[in-house]
């Protein structure tokens, strides 16, 4: 699979030509021209060794057909998104008029080069302390400047340092991110804590209301009845 996080290719830039539409009925031109942008560009390992130059329609993985359904076909198409996303930055870039974006670490943000050492390197098509650092020894050998070498050996040491910092700061910023899920966590913890002892407080209050509904009243006292005094039987005479 691809990597993802680095670039596969370098752009060199981008022309348009145009063909003129062809009806097809007749086979005749209708007048009309259709344009057509074609891309320059050449793998990272093989800058200014190697140039390819297609049409950038082809490039496009929405329009490629009969792609094997196995892990070869998915590779492909790994592969070929992984370029047309390069592609499309580019591509959009170049036709708002703007200089075609570098991917990476442009040699100005690296204080190892002199203006002179810099402008040899651009010359050649290297744009980044990245392609610097990855130059293979075939290409070295191009680079009209003294102890090469030592220079790429100082690139790799950058990026090796810069994306150590990068990752540390993405450390940090995860761990940042992670003490404010922690407060949000605590506080709703807090807010259901004191949502539940509401429920409570109302429960109890309602179960205390029903269970004094049903005790039923206290009977009343009984009435005591007084007992008439017999009276003594009239003695006979």
């Amino acid at each position: 699979m691809a990597d993802q996080n680095k670039p596969s290719i370098v752009i060199h830039g981008f022309e348009t030509t145009y063909k003129p539409v062809i009806d097809p009925d007749t086979k005749q031109p209708t007048g009309k021209m259709r344009e057509i942008i074609w891309v320059r560009y050449s793998p990272v390992h093989l800058i200014n060794i190697s140039e390819t130059k297609e049409r950038v329609d082809f490039l496009d993985p929405a329009n490629v057909r009969n792609v094997p359904d196995d892990a070869q076909g998915a590779l492909k198409m790994d592969v070929m998104r992984h370029r047309w996303d390069q592609i499309q930055k580019a591509l959009a870039a170049w036709q708002e008029g703007h200089e075609i974006p570098t991917e990476g670490v442009p040699l100005a943000a690296w204080s190892g080069l002199n203006p002179a050492q810099a402008s040899a390197f651009k010359s050649l098509g290297l744009k980044t302390v990245e392609q610097i650092a990855d130059m293979p020894e075939g290409f070295i050998t191009r680079v009209q400047l003294p102890n090469v070498r030592q220079i790429k050996l100082q690139a790799q040491a950058f990026m090796q340092s810069f994306e150590g910092s990068q990752t540390a700061n993405r450390i940090a910023a995860l761990e940042e991110q992670n003490e404010g899920l922690a407060d949000e966590l605590r506080d709703a913890r807090r807010e259901l804590q004191e949502a539940l002892d509401v429920v409570r407080r109302l429960a109890a209050k309602q179960e205390q209301g029903e269970s004094e509904e049903e005790q039923p009243e206290p009977a009343a006292p009984a009435t005591r009845q007084r007992r008439r005094p017999v009276e003594p039987a009239a003695a006979e005479v």
